[in-house]
């Protein structure tokens, strides 16, 4: 799939007792792709438009639109890169990680300390939702006794 619009979107502790913000910011692709660099490129655009460093946030997101298939999306009179040598490039980040463990190689925008996060956060998962659509393992099972 390839993303024709971008969204990104941050928000401060709406429980918090302090003053309350949130930002909302989402463009159109010049043309859709699934090239983690571009879409890398124009969430930190996005990002510059809607941050403000007075507040403290507590959740952020980035969301892709307008998808659809690779294979029927149409490419833009002027663009530069070559579709087919950025999905190998994808499809190999993608199967190194695979192999050798999540987060073995990435862009170095999206390194923790590139963010200015110490190396050893991580996302709390304690209440994470069961993934019954996309997880076979996860798919409930019910027994019946005769």
């Amino acid at each position: 799939m390839v993303a024709g619009r971008i969204g990104i979107f941050i928000q401060t502790d709406r429980h918090a007792d302090t003053e309350q913000y949130g930002g909302w910011w989402t463009i159109r692709l010049m043309t859709p792709t699934d090239d983690t660099c571009v879409l890398a490129e124009q969430a930190e655009w996005c990002l510059r438009h809607i941050f403000q460093s007075k507040f403290r946030y507590k959740k952020a997101g980035v969301m892709l639109m307008e998808l659809c298939r690779r294979s029927v999306a149409q490419r833009g009179l002027f663009e530069q890169r070559d579709p087919e040598r950025t999905h190998r490039l994808m499809r190999t980040i993608d199967g190194i990680n695979h192999d050798f463990g999540r987060g073995t190689i990435r862009l170095a925008s999206a390194a923790p300390m590139a963010l200015g996060a110490c190396r050893t956060w991580h996302m709390r998962k304690e209440r994470c939702s069961p993934r019954y659509t996309t997880r076979w393992d996860e798919i409930p099972v019910a027994h019946a006794r005769a």
